[in-house]
């Protein structure tokens, strides 16, 4: 009975631990704007800049992309093997400075390309609606937490 008793409670803590590690978000590095916290996955080189979210099924509502760049620019994003639809939030020194809305994929030939009006020294990518959800405008303040360097993973 007692081994019966430690089995259970072990598969009960494994289940947890399963379940928990499932409903994870895709990034522990955070991003505030408005209130409304979104983990992201961090894209901080030229690979990752190139890849973005491309192939990627979709984004939970708290979920999204960082795009950091070593020095600010006017880069230029486009929606090639997008799988959803996007909103992207230019931001400069920490204050959006532009947002495009409800970015559709496209389904044949090359997509256009979208860029800020103004420099930028980083991007974010989330689901399309949510700057209109969270009433995002140029001028808001946007707060990014991340993760010290040295406990960062590649593919997290």
């Amino acid at each position: 009975m007692k081994k019966i008793i430690i089995f259970l409670i072990f598969t009960a803590l494994f289940g947890t631990y399963a379940f928990q590690k499932a409903e994870k978000t895709i990034g522990e590095d955070k991003v505030v704007i408005n209130g409304a916290e979104f983990f992201v996955k961090l894209a901080d080189s030229k690979d990752k800049y190139i890849k973005g979210l491309s192939g990627v099924p979709g984004l939970r509502d708290n979920e999204g992309m960082l795009f950091l760049f070593d020095k600010p620019d006017r880069y230029g994003f486009w929606m090639k093997d997008m799988l959803f639809s996007i909103d992207i939030i230019w931001i400069s020194r920490g204050k959006i400075i532009g947002i495009e809305e409800s970015l559709e994929p496209v389904k044949s030939g090359l997509p256009p390309l979208y860029y800020p009006k103004t420099p930028v020294d980083m991007v974010l990518e989330v689901k399309a609606g949510t700057a209109i959800k969270y009433q995002m405008k140029e001028g808001d303040s946007v707060k990014i937490y991340l993760k010290p360097k040295e406990l960062q993973q590649d593919g997290k």
